[in-house]
């Protein structure tokens, strides 16, 4: 690869990187922090705008999701959220898990309830894994018959993922089976969100690969918007959340042609008395 273009690829990570927990950056900011020109840095923004990664707007540039209402903020770390509705998760886990074949080439986002499914698969063989969470691929690393792909980037601490632009074009090279995807938010007209944007680019190249989009969240998740559209929820082939979930949002969802399917909390899951 050209030296220009390692150089362009770097200042497009770090444009993304300053984005990714900001609600806007300004070209003069981006001269001064990357020690290029003015011109270089409307070229990368031009770029990174054509493909989706951000908005541009007089001065600088806006992540492309910003905030509206209904907007929810950041979360809880992951440690905390493994905890919050731990049962719920497990169950829809299980769900998710039982529809892995022999053969599959799967994929994961991060996020607790894709962990709890990668946990919950067993007595398959002949599995490959693409997934940007290293807490997922180290956990299924463990299992025999596993064959594990990470696509590489920059470590979120809070969340094990990777992200990086040269990810996509590593991810793109798969037809995936399956994909498990795992959400902080969905609703019937803004879709399925998160809260990073340059995380939902690397799972949007996920879903684009995949034959069958399954989203796995807990009803907590129902009706919550998060600053980084991921998918309209047309893209996603089945939902599958707990039997807790408010029926007016399932009704909406399966208005918008998305496919549910509800689980209960099996006895064995419920935290001893």
């Amino acid at each position: 690869m050209p030296r220009t273009q390692h150089a362009a690829i770097r200042r497009a990570n770090s444009i993304l990187e300053m984005l990714s927990d900001r609600d806007h950056v300004s070209t003069t900011e981006l001269v001064d922090t990357l020690g290029v020109s003015a011109v270089t840095i409307r070229k990368d923004l031009d770029a990174l705008e054509a493909q989706g990664l951000l908005q541009r707007i007089h001065g600088g540039a806006i992540p492309i999701a910003p905030m509206h209402s209904g907007y929810t903020p950041m979360s809880q770390s992951y440690n905390e959220s493994e905890k919050i509705n731990r049962q719920q998760k497990l169950a829809i886990a299980r769900a998710a898990a039982a529809r892995v074949s022999d053969g599959d080439v799967l994929a994961f986002t991060g996020g607790t309830t894709a962990t709890f499914t990668a946990r919950s698969i067993s007595n398959t063989t002949n599995i490959t894994v693409i997934t940007n969470a290293v807490n997922i691929a180290l956990e299924m690393s463990h299992q025999s018959g596993v064959t594990i792909f990470v696509p590489g980037g920059f470590l979120r601490g809070g969340m094990y993922s990777l992200v990086s632009v040269t990810a996509l074009d590593r991810i793109r090279n798969f037809t995936i089976d399956k994909m498990f995807v795992g959400v902080n938010g969905i609703h019937p007209e803004r879709g399925l969100t998160e809260l990073l944007n340059d995380q939902a680019l690397v799972h949007r190249t996920l879903m684009e690969q995949s034959r069958q989009v399954i989203a796995i969240a807990d009803s907590s998740k129902l009706g919550r918007i998060y600053r980084a559209f991921l998918c309209d929820v047309t893209d996603v082939d089945l939902l599958i959340t707990d039997a807790g979930a408010d029926p007016d949002w399932v009704r909406s969802l399966k208005q918008n042609n998305l496919h549910v399917q509800l689980v209960s909390v099996p006895e064995e899951l419920h935290p001893a008395t």
